[in-house]
């Protein structure tokens, strides 16, 4: 099948007509002349107007007539004619591009003159000339277009020059429209009557000057050589008249073309005609379409063809059926019928506007057999391995002694291919399989490509379950079961409690054996129940862990506290923490703390099972306070009363300070148990009183202190 969008821009005329009391709205003309012999001319005059608005004069003068005056040489006028009424045709609006319909509402008429008019001979020959105004304002290439006019004129040579002379004619008019980014390729050829050589250029308009030649005024950048916006420009062969070029801005442009004419290398004269090039953008759309056959086989001979073509522009139609050595397999309807007399394969072509450059095609293959049209029945998808013996079928009309069919039911499956149309397959194990049927019959086949997939059964475990705990035994279920598809969950427990959670938490107790089955409940396209393995568990009984203490509160004073064991339950070890840094392995203990505070001390015991209890109480210590300070010392290096140093109890926050009499310190401490050794700066003192100072916090009644005092040192000698 051949299929094509195909997009065509083109650039077209298009004729603007401005109302003017006055003005003709004449978009283009020549004029030109046959020797009739006996100074007999006949003057052709054709002009060309917008015809959309009120269809304004020719020749400007209320009944159509035109005027023409003829000069000699010099430019004087030597004689004038009425040309009569025109012979009014509509031009056929046209593009140049074959596939492209003229939009609508445009209208352009030519008018001809024609007048046989006696000119004697006259040296230097004669001018015709016809002039009127206006042009169109659209146009985009003049300066104020409105305001200037047109002057068509033909050149009669002296006798001195050539005795019988027809001046040359253009053969044809350009197309009404042109396409925006479209090659022009239009032959601008002229005929003449005597064979006189012709050579062609693009040349400024002329103006209606009244009396003198004039060319239009040009916008910049454009002028008689560049007369319209192209990239390449436009151009004209000078040998053969074929104007070329690529417009690129839509519009109105006046274009003049020039014919030299030309007798044994001599210019005899030259002819000229303008014009309008109209550009726009249009789009051609084509798409060529055929609808196929539903059924590539159905036992039908005669064929209605269903043409899908588009386009937004006319079509025409060529069908060719496809029959080899036939003529007659053709039709230029738009759904043609054909009756085939032979079953075969036929390559149906369609060609849409064939023999133009906008031509679209498409093919198909229609297939003329005995009908064949099966169904292949494979089980429903998916299914459960429980079943894993599965039926697989071709039904449907076909020819049994002709029809071939070939199927493969997948790696595993038994068998795994088969020639029949009825089979029973075994799948083995759970999976995705590859299904291919396939049938042939004569040129016509079908098939199926699928797959299958055999559901495995679901799993039913329990991830990392003990053995053994101790009594109360709290177990988190881990649950390991797996399932292709959503299952539900019974955590059957042996002391009949049941959870219905994926992972749900039992605290059992108390001691003794127990056990736990984890039930996988499936329903939907697979429906089954897989029930877990038991789980046993066996829960030890933990021991007691139990003590009583005496004094329960005491101060500071008496810090010792007896602590006696009551724990039971075969205990094979004990521990005490006493919450102070220290701790005991004995079931009854003494333990002296050595600072006031709140302590808690726990027990811990262990049983034979390795089951473990621990219990907490609270020590109270209460705190005391006293401060009380020596008044002399002799630090004399005999280990008696060397060192002065308060005694203190039940304090913190602590400074003490030694002054001399003069007032210097001569010792700092901030710890309670360090004392002045009697020196300074490592030379003892002599002796003489000295003064203390020292302030803490009582930790009793949380009084912040200051005291003083003296002290005797003595030395010993």
């Amino acid at each position: 099948m051949f299929k094509h969008v195909k997009h065509y821009f083109i650039f077209l005329f298009v004729f603007v007509t401005i109302t003017n009391s006055y003005s003709t709205h004449i978009v283009g003309g020549e004029i030109y002349y046959d020797n009739l012999g006996g100074n007999q001319y006949r003057i052709t005059l054709k002009l060309y107007r917008d015809c959309l608005n009120g269809q304004p004069n020719f020749g400007g003068l209320g009944d159509g007539e035109a005027v023409l005056n003829v000069t000699n040489y010099a430019g004087e006028q030597v004689n004038q004619f009425i040309l009569g009424v025109p012979i009014v045709t509509k031009v056929t609006a046209t593009t140049n591009n074959p596939c492209l319909k003229a939009p609508n509402g445009i209208c352009v008429q030519e008018g001809v003159y024609t007048k046989t008019i006696t000119l004697p001979p006259l040296a230097g020959g004669y001018f015709l000339i016809f002039e009127t105004c206006c042009r169109t304002n659209s146009l985009l290439n003049l300066i104020n277009p409105g305001g200037q006019g047109s002057r068509y004129k033909a050149y009669i040579p002296g006798p001195e020059n050539v005795l019988v002379n027809n001046s040359p004619r253009f053969n044809s008019y350009p197309s009404l429209y042109i396409c925006n980014g479209q090659q022009i390729n239009f032959s601008h050829t002229a005929f003449d009557p005597d064979g006189d050589s012709l050579v062609y250029s693009l040349i400024p308009s002329y103006n209606d000057s009244w009396g003198s030649d004039s060319l239009v005024d040009y916008k910049g950048p454009f002028s008689g050589t560049y007369p319209l916006s192209a990239s390449p420009a436009l151009s004209i062969n000078s040998a053969n008249g074929t104007i070329h070029g690529v417009p690129n801005l839509l519009g109105q442009w006046v274009v003049c073309i020039a014919v030299k004419e030309y007798r044994n290398g001599k210019l005899l004269s030259t002819h000229y005609r303008d014009f309008q090039f109209n550009v726009i953008s249009c789009q051609l759309t084509l798409e060529a379409g055929m609808a196929g056959q539903t059924k590539k086989c159905d036992g039908v001979n005669t064929v209605t063809f269903t043409n899908q073509s588009y386009s937004n522009f006319g079509m025409t139609y060529l069908w060719n059926f496809g029959v080899t050595n036939s003529g007659t397999d053709t039709s230029s309807l738009q759904n043609p019928i054909y009756t085939y007399q032979d079953t075969g394969k036929y390559i149906v072509t369609l060609v849409v506007n064939p023999g133009l450059p906008c031509a679209d095609s498409i093919k198909k293959t229609f297939y003329i057999y005995p009908k064949f049209d099966v169904q292949f029945n494979v089980p429903p998808n998916p299914q459960c391995f429980k079943t894993n013996t599965l039926n697989f079928s071709v039904t449907g009309a076909y020819d049994p002694n002709h029809a071939i069919f070939n199927s493969s039911f997948g790696s595993g499956a038994l068998p795994s291919t088969s020639s029949l149309t009825n089979n029973a397959i075994v799948y083995n194990a759970p999976g995705t399989y590859s299904i291919k049927m396939h049938g042939k019959q004569y040129a016509c086949s079908d098939s199926l490509i699928d797959s299958l997939k055999i559901i495995a059964r679901p799993i039913s475990k329990i991830n990392n379950f003990p053995v053994s705990l101790c009594d109360p035994a709290t177990v988190a279920f881990s649950n390991g079961s797996y399932s292709d598809y959503l299952v539900n969950y019974i955590w059957q427990i042996s002391n009949g409690t049941r959870y219905y959670t994926y992972e749900p938490t039992h605290i059992f107790t108390p001691a003794g054996n127990y056990s736990v089955n984890l039930t996988v409940l499936r329903s939907g396209a697979c429906p089954d129940t897989v029930v877990s393995p038991a789980y046993n568990l066996t829960v030890f009984p933990s021991p007691v862990a139990d003590f009583i203490f005496s004094p329960t509160t005491t101060t500071i004073f008496d810090p010792e506290i007896t602590f006696v064991s009551y724990a039971t339950g075969n205990i094979t070890t004990i521990h005490y923490d006493f919450g102070d840094g220290y701790g005991s392995d004995f079931m009854n203990e003494k333990h002296t703390y050595q600072a006031p505070g709140n302590y808690m001390v726990y027990q811990t015991v262990t049983n034979n099972f390795d089951c473990k209890n621990m219990k907490g109480e609270e020590v109270i210590i209460l705190p005391e306070f006293r401060f009380w300070v020596p008044n002399a010392f002799t630090p004399g290096g005999d280990g008696l009363n060397d060192i002065f140093i308060p005694v203190a109890i039940g304090i913190k926050d602590y400074k003490m300070e030694l002054f001399d009499r003069g007032g210097q310190r001569l010792f700092t401490t901030y710890e309670i148990d360090k004392g002045w050794n009697g020196k300074f700066n490592g030379k003892p003192c002599k002796q003489d009183v000295y003064i203390w100072k020292a302030n803490y916090t009582n930790e009793v009644t949380g009084k912040y202190t200051t005291e003083t005092g003296h002290v005797t040192l003595f030395n010993q000698e």
